[in-house]
C-alpha cells in the first residue's frame, strides 16, 4: 500500500509531520526521495486544506446556546421586583 492511499486514516499530527518530512527530503533527500516527495506533498496539502475546510463548516453549523438579551434581562428582573 502506497503511503498515498494512507492519507484519509492518518491523524492531523502525522499529516503534519509526513508533510514537514516530505518538504524536508524534497530539498535534501536522494534524488529517489526527493521525486517521491514531490508526488506526495500536493496529496499531502489537499488533505489538510479538506480537513480544515471540513473544521470550519463543521464550526459554522453547530448551534450556539441560546441567551437571554441583556434588556431582556433586565425588564425581567424589574418586573419581578414589582412583585
Amino acid at each position: 500500500m502506497h503511503i498515498s492511499e494512507r492519507l484519509g486514516t492518518m491523524t492531523d499530527i502525522e499529516l503534519k509531520n509526513l508533510s514537514s518530512n516530505a518538504e524536508r527530503l524534497g530539498h535534501s533527500g536522494s534524488s529517489a526521495q526527493q521525486e517521491q516527495a514531490k508526488s506526495l506533498l500536493p496529496l499531502v496539502s489537499a488533505e489538510i486544506l479538506a480537513r480544515k475546510g471540513a473544521k470550519l463548516a463543521e464550526a459554522k453549523t453547530v448551534a450556539k446556546p441560546a441567551t437571554r438579551s441583556r434588556k431582556k434581562a433586565v425588564v425581567t428582573a424589574d418586573a419581578d421586583a414589582d412583585e
